[in-house]
Parts: structure tokens; C-alpha cells; sequence
């Protein structure tokens, strides 16, 4: 008798695990997909994003891609910024500036998937979310249109309806069909700036590095200029909406602003990368050159000049100039084609070169 109770007992123990176990997956599956509704309700915050990039479809085509449609209504677009801003949150994204007091639809540029959509909170202080939209192009292609204020009627059915505090893919892919020239969205930008981003990574055309090993982001190694994937009088329509406007000759920029010789590019402390550790970069990005540093988010600053002595590109070895902005000045010396001395400090440019606050920048 004591054994069947000892064996009963057993029996008891595994059914509730199982039970248990059984129970707490279909609660994480209800987190992500509501199947009544099959929208995306809650992306849990501690899986491991996604790289949108990475090619999970099997049914992509491998066609060269062109955009045949307007993304906006031009006419309510006061200027477009080429890809490679300096002092921005990425170096691959275009930004488009909305006039003051409009609002632009956002439309499918070509036919594309929605594969994934972020709706998350850009800001602490912020009591909304907005939205973001990773589209597939093409095999080697994907898009994204971010800081979006509302979706279409089809979109928005499957949306998150709660905003996460992360911008972080993830969730299954969705699958959504836009046909070229379809409204998907509408934007005024972010309420500062005014801007909605515009990022295109195709990893059949690698960013061109001096030292490519540095970089390990996607949005360095892979961002194109969004209106090259344009044609004809498109193109040109995109291109005279470059800031500053310099009509179709306007370059439409690059993630990379490496040039071997000189002090233009990206420079790193020791054997850091772009995804950890010290980054600096120095360039010129349309009508002013500049130079930023990230440092793992304990530093983030910028400086730039309109009126520049001399440009970073221009500068070779022993060459030094000085820049100073927003109250903030950095001191740079191109000591030979591996190292870039650097300065920094606040209020207006020092009268000379200090070795002994400077940092020693590598390639």
C-alpha cells in the first residue's frame, strides 16, 4: 500500500509540472501573438532582439530592387537630410524634415513585407509611443520608417496596442503585403526636430572601410542612400530636396567618411569597436565639418564648424586645426596615417595644441 501511495504521489508531482510548464509557455505565446486577432499584443522586454537584416524569408526575391513611388507628399517635405550625419543617433539614416504645422502620409515605396513594427517611447519624459516599420525590399534588402505618429486602418490592426520602452525587433515576422504607392502611414516628425527617419541597409553593398574589423552594426556596414534606389525624375525630385539645396549634384552621403591619409573618418581608443568602447569621427557633412564621440554612453559629444580653417579631409600628417560650438571645443592633430591626437574641452578654442590633454585616437 505504501508503495502506490509513494508511486500516486510521484504521479501527482510530474502532473503538476508539467502543468506548470505547459501553462507558463502558453502565457509567454499569448504575450506575443493573440490568435484571435493575430496582432502582436507584447513583445516580452528580455528576449533577444532581432537583426532586421538577417534574411528569414525564403520566399525574397533577389531582383535588383527600385523604389517607383513616392514615399511622401513632396510638397509638404521642407528638406531632406543626405545619410552620414555626424552628430545624429546613426550615420545610415536619411532624415526628413515635415513643414511646420503639416502632417505627410507616408507611403510603400515598391512592393514590399512588413516584417516587423516597434511601437515604443523615444524619450522618458514622453507619455506616448511611436512607431516604426521594418520593410523587406528584397532578399539582400530591408527599410525602415521610424518616429511614425499613426499607421493605415490595415497596419494598425497588427500592431502592438501597448508602447514598449524599448526600439529594440523583435516578434515573429508579420508578413504584411504593401503594394508600391500604398498609404501606410502618416508623420509630422518628432517634436523637436520636426524629422522622421528613413534608413535602407542592403547587404549587397558593404560600407567601405579603412579598417573594417571596427565595425560591427549594421547600420555602418550596410546603410545606402535611400533616393539612389530612385529613377528618372524621382531621383531628381529627391535629390534638389537635399539640405543644403545644391539641386541634383547634392551627394547624398555615406556612413563611412574615411579617407586613407588624411584625419577624415572614424577613430577608435585602442582595439574598441563601433558597438563597444570609444568612436570617434571626424568629417565634413554637407555645409559644415564636424567631429563626434560615443564612449560606450558615457561620453556623447559633438562639435562643429561652418567656416572651417581647414577640413578633415584635407588635413595630413602634422596638420592640426581647432573647432568650438555649442560651448564645447576639441583640438585635433593628425600625427601620422594610424593616429589622431584629440583635445577636448568646454567654452572657445584654446590659442594652442595641449599634448598633455589629448588622446591618442587609432584607426
Amino acid at each position: 500500500m505504501k508503495k502506490y501511495f509513494i508511486i500516486a504521489i510521484i504521479i501527482i508531482v510530474i502532473a503538476g509540472v508539467v502543468f506548470v510548464l505547459t501553462k507558463d509557455k502558453e502565457e509567454i505565446i499569448k504575450q506575443v501573438i493573440n490568435y484571435n486577432t493575430n496582432q502582436i499584443v507584447k513583445i516580452n522586454n528580455n528576449q533577444e532582439s532581432i537583426n532586421p537584416t538577417d534574411n528569414q524569408n525564403s520566399g525574397c526575391s533577389n531582383e535588383e530592387v527600385v523604389f517607383t513611388n513616392n514615399f511622401v507628399d513632396n510638397d509638404k517635405i521642407a528638406s531632406i537630410g543626405p545619410i552620414g550625419a555626424l552628430d545624429g543617433g546613426s550615420h545610415g539614416r536619411s532624415y526628413i524634415r515635415v513643414k511646420e504645422g503639416v502632417q505627410t502620409p507616408v507611403y510603400a515605396p515598391t512592393d514590399v513585407t512588413l516584417e516587423y513594427i516597434i511601437y515604443a517611447r523615444r524619450g522618458s519624459s514622453l507619455d506616448y509611443g511611436e512607431y516604426g516599420l521594418w520593410f523587406r525590399a528584397g532578399c539582400d534588402l530591408v527599410f525602415l520608417l521610424d518616429h511614425l505618429d499613426s499607421l493605415s486602418e490595415e497596419i494598425q490592426a497588427l500592431a502592438p496596442t501597448e508602447f514598449s520602452e524599448s526600439s529594440a525587433v523583435n516578434g515573429p515576422i508579420i508578413g504584411y503585403q504593401a503594394k508600391a504607392g500604398e498609404l501606410i502611414a502618416y508623420s509630422d516628425g518628432t517634436d523637436m526636430a520636426r524629422t522622421f527617419d528613413f534608413l535602407v541597409l542592403d547587404r549587397s553593398k558593404p560600407v567601405e572601410y579603412i579598417n573594417p574589423d571596427r565595425f560591427e552594426w549594421d547600420q555602418n556596414l550596410y546603410s545606402q542612400c535611400p533616393y539612389d534606389y530612385y529613377t528618372g525624375n524621382l531621383k531628381d525630385e529627391y535629390y534638389s530636396l537635399l539640405e543644403p539645396p545644391n539641386g541634383i549634384n547634392m551627394d547624398c552621403g555615406s556612413p563611412s567618411f574615411d579617407l586613407a591619409g588624411t584625419a577624415s573618418g572614424a577613430w577608435f581608443q585602442g582595439d574598441d569597436k563601433d558597438m563597444s568602447g570609444g568612436w570617434l569621427t571626424f568629417g565634413t557633412y554637407t555645409n559644415f565639418s564636424g567631429l563626434a564621440i560615443r564612449d560606450d554612453g558615457a561620453r556623447d559629444f559633438s562639435v562643429r564648424d561652418y567656416d572651417p580653417v581647414i577640413k578633415p579631409e584635407d588635413m595630413t600628417f602634422g596638420d592640426q586645426v581647432c573647432y568650438d560650438y555649442n560651448n564645447n571645443w576639441a583640438y585635433a592633430r593628425l600625427k601620422n596615417s594610424d593616429e589622431l591626437e584629440v583635445a577636448t574641452g568646454q567654452g572657445n578654442c584654446p590659442s594652442s595644441f595641449s599634448e598633455l590633454q589629448a588622446e591618442i585616437w587609432v584607426r
